[in-house]
C-alpha cells in the first residue's frame, strides 16, 4: 500500500526511524486497516487513533488511508530529544471534495525534480488538484513551433500525472483561448485566428480554424494526462472579446451581448472536451438565469457571488467552485499579514480568505474550492505556499482552527521546529513590498507600462551636479533611508535561517 510507503519514508527522512510492511496489522506498531473505518466523507474520510498500546489508521478507501497518514505525520512532536504522539482520536473528512491549485509555468521552464517535490508538498496538505497553466511549456506534437525550447514533453507530462495520482493528487491541464494566447497567435501561421488583427491575446471565437487548432491542442492535453477527469479551458480577461469588426465579433456583441458572444467558445470547446470523456472547467460562463444561452452541459464553474445564481446553477445540474479570494497583483511579495489602498491599511488577505472559505465550507453547496495564484510579478512559488495551504486547510474543515492558531501552526510545521522569527520575516517583507510599490510614478497592472522615476544625475569633478533627483524624491529617499534598519532584519532572520538549515 502506498500509503504504508509514504510514512515510512517520511518517518525516516524528518525522524530517522526505520520501518517496514507486515499483512497482520495484529503485529503492527502503526495498524493502516479498512476494519472499524468511518463512513463519512466518501473515499477521503479516515480516523486516527492513538493510545499507549500503539496507532491505527482506519480508512474505507486509499485516499483516506493516505491522508490518515498525512494527519499522523503532524501529530508527531519532537519530545525529550525523541519523536513522540500525545494519544487522540481524530475522525476526519472534507468539507469540500476538491481542493484546488495552480500551477503556472508559463514564466519559466519548471525542473523535473521542482515539479515532483511540489507535487509531494501540497498532497501532504491534503490538496488534491493542481491546474497546470503550461501555455508553452509543453511540446505540442502537433503544433511543434507552439512549444518553447525545453519544453516538457507529452512522455514528461505522463510521469508528471501517474506520479501525482499516488499522491492522490489529479492534474488538470489548463489550455487557454479566449484570452491568454500571445504564445500562440504571435506565429505568423495563427494570425488570421485573432480577434483583433493587431493583437495576439484572444482567438476570435467566429471562426472556425480556432476551433480546429483548440481540438488538437485539447486532444494532446487530455493524452497527457491520462485518468484525470477534467480539463480547464480558460476563458479569464477576455478584453478584446466582441471588439473585432471584420470578424463579426462587434456585431454579435452588441446584438446579443457579451455572455452569448463568450458562450459561443465555451460549449464548441466544452464539447470537444466531453468527447473525450473529460469535464470541462472555466473561470466565466457559469449558468445565469436572466441569460437565453446555457452553458454547456456540466461545466464546472465559478460560484459564490449570487446565491440566487447559485442555486438556478445546481439545480440545472452546473456544479460550482468556490474562489479563494484574489489577493490582488502585488510586486515581491503578497498581503498576508498586511495589505493597502489608495486610502490606507485594509484587510489582510489571509484574514478575507479565511472568512470567505470558512463560509463556502459550511454551505454544502461547493463541489471543489480553487486557490489561484500568478507569477507575473516576480512572485516566487515558495511564496503562494501559505496561500494554497490556508485554503486547503478551511476548505477541509470550515470550522477549525481560528485563523491566528492556524497559521501559528503553519510556520511550525512548513519550515521545521528550528525555523525561527520567518512570521516577523514575512511581515517585513510583505510591508516593504507596499514601500517598493510606492516608489513608481504611475501604477498599472503587469502587462502596461509599470512606471518610471528620473534617474540621478551622478555627481562627477568635471561638471555641476543637478540636484533635481534629491529634491523631487526627497520623501522617498528619506524613507528608503528609515527602511534600512528593516531590511538588515529581514536579512539576520534569513542568514539565522539558511545557517540552522531550515525547511523550504
Amino acid at each position: 500500500m502506498f500509503a504504508a510507503e509514504d510514512l515510512i519514508r517520511q518517518i525516516s527522512a524528518k525522524w530517522g526511524l526505520q520501518g517496514r510492511t507486515v499483512q497482520s496489522p495484529v503485529h503492527a506498531d502503526i495498524a493502516l486497516t479498512r476494519a472499524r473505518a468511518p463512513a463519512r466523507g466518501e473515499d477521503q474520510g479516515y480516523q486516527v487513533e492513538v493510545t499507549p498500546k500503539g496507532i491505527a489508521i482506519r480508512a474505507r478507501h486509499a485516499t483516506g488511508m493516505f491522508y490518515g497518514v498525512q494527519t499522523l505525520l503532524r501529530l508527531i512532536r519532537q519530545e525529550n530529544d525523541r519523536p513522540a504522539v500525545r494519544s487522540v482520536i481524530v475522525t476526519d473528512w472534507p468539507d469540500i471534495p476538491i481542493r484546488a491549485v495552480p500551477y503556472n509555468t508559463k514564466h519559466y521552464q519548471a525542473k523535473k525534480d521542482n515539479v515532483f517535490n511540489f507535487i509531494r508538498t501540497l498532497a501532504s496538505y491534503k490538496i488534491n488538484m493542481l491546474i497546470w497553466e503550461w501555455e508553452d511549456k509543453f511540446a505540442y506534437k502537433s503544433h511543434p513551433e507552439i512549444g518553447a525550447p525545453g519544453a516538457f514533453t507529452m512522455e514528461d507530462m505522463q510521469e508528471f500525472t501517474r506520479f501525482a495520482r499516488k499522491y492522490h493528487v489529479e492534474i488538470v491541464p489548463l489550455v487557454q483561448g479566449l484570452g491568454h494566447v500571445s504564445y500562440i497567435l504571435k506565429h505568423p501561421q495563427y494570425r488570421a485566428l485573432r480577434e483583433i488583427p493587431s493583437n495576439n491575446w484572444g482567438f476570435c471565437p467566429l471562426r472556425e480554424g480556432t476551433y480546429d487548432l483548440m481540438g488538437d491542442l485539447i486532444k494532446e492535453a487530455a493524452e497527457a494526462t491520462p485518468g484525470s477527469r477534467y480539463i480547464h479551458i480558460g476563458c479569464d480577461e477576455t478584453y478584446m472579446l466582441g471588439k473585432g469588426i471584420t470578424c463579426g465579433c462587434r456585431e454579435k456583441y452588441e446584438s446579443e451581448g457579451e455572455y452569448a458572444l463568450r458562450q459561443v467558445y465555451i460549449n464548441q470547446v466544452g464539447e470537444m472536451v466531453k468527447k473525450l470523456k473529460r469535464l470541462p472547467i472555466a473561470w466565466n460562463g457559469g449558468y445565469d438565469p436572466k441569460e437565453k444561452v446555457e452553458p454547456v452541459e456540466g461545466l464546472f464553474v465559478w460560484g459564490g457571488e449570487d446565491p440566487v445564481r447559485d442555486r438556478a446553477a445546481l439545480d440545472h445540474g452546473y456544479p460550482l467552485y468556490i474562489y479563494d479570494p484574489n489577493p490582488g497583483i502585488e510586486h515581491l511579495f503578497l498581503p498576508y499579514f498586511y495589505r493597502e489602498d489608495e486610502k490606507g491599511p485594509v484587510r489582510p488577505h489571509l484574514e478575507e480568505s479565511y472568512a470567505v472559505l470558512t463560509q463556502a465550507s459550511g454551505s454544502g453547496i461547493f463541489k471543489g474550492m480553487i486557490s489561484t495564484s500568478w507569477n507575473c510579478s516576480g512572485v516566487h512559488n515558495q511564496i503562494w505556499m501559505l496561500r494554497y495551504i490556508t485554503a486547503a486547510a478551511y476548505s477541509w474543515n470550515g470550522k477549525a482552527p481560528l485563523l491566528e492558531e492556524f497559521v501559528n501552526t503553519y510556520f511550525q510545521d512548513y519550515y521545521g521546529p528550528r525555523g525561527k522569527d520567518i512570521r516577523e520575516l514575512f511581515t517585513i517583507l510583505n510591508k516593504a513590498s507596499y514601500y517598493y510599490m510606492s516608489t513608481f510614478e504611475r501604477k498599472v497592472w503587469h502587462w502596461g507600462e509599470v512606471g518610471k522615476t528620473h534617474l540621478p544625475d551622478l555627481p562627477r569633478d568635471d561638471m555641476e551636479f543637478d540636484p533635481l533627483w534629491n529634491t523631487a524624491y526627497g520623501d522617498l529617499v528619506k524613507r528608503s533611508h528609515d527602511l534600512l534598519p528593516q531590511m538588515e532584519r529581514a536579512l539576520d532572520i534569513c542568514r539565522e535561517n539558511l545557517g540552522n538549515g531550515v525547511e523550504n
